[in-house]
C-alpha cells in the first residue's frame, strides 16, 4: 500500500515566489483574495490562485486581516461566515467582501479587477417550502379511494373510514 501524499502548504512569505523562483509583480496591491477551499476542492483552488497571481493579483493562502475580498464557489453567504470562524478560531473577522467565484473569473477575465455588481456577491440561502410530494402507490389496493366510488369491491369499508384498505 502506497502512504498519501502530503499538501504541500505555502508559507506567507514565499507566496508571490513561483516554482521557477522568479517573484510575480502584484499589480492590485489593494485587493487582497482569499479562495474558499470549501465545494471547491484543492486542485481547483491552487489552479485558481496560480491563475490570479499570473494576472497580477495577490492570493493568499492563509485567511487574515489583510485579506479584502473571500471568493467561493457553490456556497452560500452563511456557510462561508461559519467556516471563517470556524478557522480563524477567536479572531475577529476583518470586513471582507463575500464574493462568488464569478467575480474572479471576470476579473481573470478582464485582467483586472472588475466592479462588484449585485450578481457577485454570495446570496443568502433560499429555503424553499418543501410542497406537498404525492406518489401514486404502485398496487392498486394501496391507492385512496374515496367511498362513494362505484366500484365496490374497492370500497366496501367500515363507515368511518375515510379510504379503503384492501386486504389480501
Amino acid at each position: 500500500m502506497v502512504p498519501l501524499k502530503r499538501r504541500k502548504l505555502v508559507s506567507s512569505h514565499t507566496e508571490n515566489v513561483e516554482a521557477k523562483g522568479s517573484e510575480t509583480t502584484v499589480k492590485f496591491p489593494q485587493i487582497v483574495i482569499f479562495l474558499v477551499e470549501r465545494k471547491m476542492g484543492a486542485s481547483r483552488r491552487v489552479f485558481l490562485s496560480q491563475l490570479g497571481r499570473s494576472k497580477g493579483f495577490k492570493v493568499e493562502e492563509l485567511y487574515s486581516e489583510r485579506i479584502t475580498h473571500v471568493v467561493s464557489e457553490n456556497n452560500c453567504i452563511d456557510e462561508v461566515r461559519t467556516w471563517l470562524e470556524s478557522h480563524v478560531r477567536g479572531q475577529s473577522l476583518p470586513p471582507a467582501h463575500l464574493l462568488d467565484v464569478s467575480w474572479y473569473t471576470e476579473s481573470m477575465r478582464a485582467g483586472h479587477p472588475v466592479e462588484i455588481l449585485e450578481r457577485h456577491k454570495l446570496q443568502e440561502q433560499q429555503d424553499n417550502e418543501s410542497e406537498d410530494v404525492f406518489s401514486v402507490p404502485n398496487y392498486a389496493c394501496q391507492r385512496r379511494t374515496t367511498l362513494q366510488n362505484h366500484n365496490t369491491v374497492l370500497t366496501v369499508c367500515p363507515s368511518e373510514s375515510t379510504y379503503c384498505v384492501c386486504d389480501d
